[in-house]
């Protein structure tokens, strides 16, 4: 069953109209009747609130499947750290949503194409998609200083990282580039002040991967800003 077929069947088992929903969302009947005709796909915010305005796991909404058959990239386990001050327990909570909105974007769109067999196009632009938004995301954050873009540009790159593991995982030699992505990640996540003094290598990597994640150059200099930003090398 589609996406579509599962937002109508849905909706009329509840007993709502077409007029109803698109209200409720904020959004034209023609918007809900292009999704359940399979003409379009809602975006997140209006999957989020579509399953619960419907009564259903955003999960299956989404795929038909049971979340727990979806299983995520899981994030490193954090290192010791001090007892952290008032504004870093802050900075942690809103890192801990903008993953989880990441992952749940992981889990919809793999989802989306293992169970709808979307094409191997459409993951692809994904993979572009998440790697641009990060470098976006880091742009900003070097104009501005947000708290915000930071932690943006370290979700949309959780996202391409697991996205693209997922798409290629069945290639030889891709164990490589995931590490190096994860390192990455990692020191993003947990040695933010010193990432900050790489921030224009760490975008011009982004760029790199964003034209084409597979990349050897980009790999290569990501390998070397790993062990710049890990060891001062």
């Amino acid at each position: 069953m589609t996406l579509g077929k599962r937002i109508s069947t849905l909706r009329r088992d509840k007993k709502l109209s077409q007029e109803y929903v698109a209200e409720a969302l904020n959004v034209s009947r023609q918007a809900v009747s292009k999704w359940e005709n399979d003409l379009s796909i809602p975006d997140m915010e209006n999957l989020i609130a579509l399953a619960g305005l419907l009564e259903v796991d955003v999960e299956f909404l989404a795929t038909g499947q049971i979340g727990e058959d979806l299983v995520s990239e899981p994030l490193p386990e954090p290192p010791e750290l001090p007892k952290p001050e008032k504004s870093i327990s802050d900075h942690k909570r809103l890192l801990c949503v903008l993953l989880s909105v990441s992952i749940l974007l992981n889990i919809l769109f793999i989802g989306l194409w293992r169970y709808e067999r979307c094409t191997e196009e459409r993951m692809e632009e994904y993979c572009a998609a998440c790697v641009g938004n990060a470098a976006n995301h880091f742009a900003d954050f070097v104009h501005t200083g947000s708290d915000g873009s930071y932690y943006m540009g370290v979700a949309a790159f959780h996202s391409f990282m697991t996205s693209c593991k997922w798409l290629r995982e069945a290639e030889s030699g891709s164990s490589y580039n995931y590490q190096q992505c994860h390192i990455l990640l990692t020191s993003l996540i947990y040695n933010r002040e010193r990432c900050e003094n790489y921030m224009e290598q760490i975008r011009r990597v982004l760029r790199l991967l964003k034209e084409d994640k597979d990349d050897f150059n980009a790999y290569h200099e990501l390998s070397v800003l790993n062990n710049e930003i890990r060891y001062g090398e």
